[in-house]
């Protein structure tokens, strides 16, 4: 009893050795981040913070970095809206919805991170491989918001904005064109008013695995009739790809 007991003892000192190592290890590649996205934060804690997955601390009930996600989604929000407001006049409120939707998306997102390889410096608890996570969407574009959030925090609207603008809506339009941003859950809206004079229902059937590896499988109906599904390790992307099955379904009526 006595050596199962030391050895759980040491199993937990030998976890808590290795997450004090990932953490030093983050605080000092900090520099190389700050120099990526052009902004130095005055609280390295805030950016630590961030970047550190609800994983990596799965005993605690709240996750710092997701709160800063919470915040960071707000303020890319608004700079996006602004900034398409100003650059594209003569949209209608729908088109800009639109454009809004393709530029603040996972799929956008993750893009715009593997630009300065942010999962490099996002640290996660151990059941997550550097290849996995490097292959995460969704864990990279939440680790962006939250960086913004924790900018924000860190100074004022004003600089999380401008981070915001060369990171995420430098060259822009070409990202646009491309077909990965295909918005499925908006197309899916346009036919469904037009065919059916009713939006989409989207409803959650069921979230499958771990917190750090989710599965969320979403139903889309329109009308009580038509239904189509889709699954995704975030409601976003089960959403579109709920939408994506559906629009196939209804081109065949």
């Amino acid at each position: 009893m006595l050596q199962l007991l030391s050895k759980n003892m040491n199993n937990v000192e030998d976890l808590k050795n290795r997450k004090k190592l990932k953490l030093e290890k983050l605080r000092k590649s900090l520099s190389k981040l700050e120099e990526a996205i052009n902004y130095q934060f005055k609280n390295k804690n805030l950016a630590i913070e961030a970047l550190t997955h609800k994983s990596f601390y799965p005993q605690k009930p709240i996750s710092i970095s997701e709160k800063l996600e919470f915040l960071g989604d707000s303020v890319l929000e608004l700079t996006v809206t602004e900034a398409i407001y100003k650059a594209y006049p003569g949209k209608t409120e729908g088109e800009l919805t639109k454009l809004r939707s393709k530029i603040i998306s996972s799929n956008f997102l993750y893009a715009k991170s593997v630009k300065f390889n942010l999962a490099k410096f996002i640290i996660t608890d151990r059941s997550i491989s550097p290849n996995e996570l490097k292959k995460n969407k969704s864990i990279s574009a939440n680790a962006m918001e939250s960086l913004f959030g924790a900018i924000f925090l860190d100074s004022s609207f004003v600089e999380a904005k401008y981070v915001i603008k060369n990171i995420v809506l430098k060259d822009v339009n070409t990202f646009l064109q491309k077909s990965i941003l295909k918005n499925y859950k908006s197309k899916l809206q346009e036919i469904s008013h037009k065919k059916f004079h009713k939006a989409p229902a989207y409803s959650t059937k069921k979230v499958k695995g771990p917190d750090h590896n989710r599965k969320f499988y979403i139903e889309v109906e329109i009308n009580n009739e038509y239904r189509a599904t889709g699954k995704g390790k975030s409601k976003k992307r089960a959403e579109q790809r709920a939408a994506k099955h559906l629009i196939k379904k209804i081109k065949k009526l």
